[in-house]
């Protein structure tokens, strides 16, 4: 197990450094970040090695994008989980957009002790697979515990 983790590691940044960056104006950052929990860059490697299964383009981590997933997590934690009359979606969507995302896709979870085990509640779920799958440069995330330890993850791809 513990194997297969550093080898999916080393594959994912070896995937980055091989990638050209383009010129954007957000900025981008390797899984590498010290910016980054573990628990992050674990679930960027995942999602990465993934995406690069299916022969997609993997994604860069964004720390600005990251930000305002953060804020948004530190919300779940007190309001709990929700896509139904989300606001605040609505307004981080507006806000990337302003910075130059042309399309951007979220995904929500909590309760998933592992980055791996949270990647593949959301690949069950065709709607997450969606936006995992789909047509994106670059992500941010957040993963964050409350005070009885339950993990809340939240992740919003963009495409510039």
């Amino acid at each position: 197990m513990i194997y297969g983790l550093i080898l999916a590691v080393i594959i994912g940044v070896f995937i980055f450094l091989k990638r050209k960056p383009k010129k954007v104006k957000l900025n981008y950052v390797l899984m590498i970040n010290k910016d980054l929990t573990a628990d992050e860059k674990s679930f960027g490697v995942i999602l990465n090695t993934y995406r690069a299964s299916l022969g997609k383009s993997v994604l860069k981590c964004d720390l600005e994008v990251s930000r305002v997933i953060a804020e948004h997590v530190d919300w779940m934690i007190v309001g709990g989980v929700s896509h139904i009359g989300d606001k605040s979606y609505a307004d981080r969507r507006e806000y990337l957009v302003s910075k130059g995302a042309k399309a951007v896709g979220e995904i929500l979870g909590k309760k998933y002790r592992m980055p791996q085990t949270a990647f593949n509640a959301f690949l069950n779920s065709a709607t997450h697979r969606r936006v995992i799958e789909g047509s994106y440069d670059a992500f941010g995330i957040s993963i964050k515990e409350d005070i009885q330890g339950v993990k809340y993850y939240g992740v919003i791809f963009i495409k510039i």
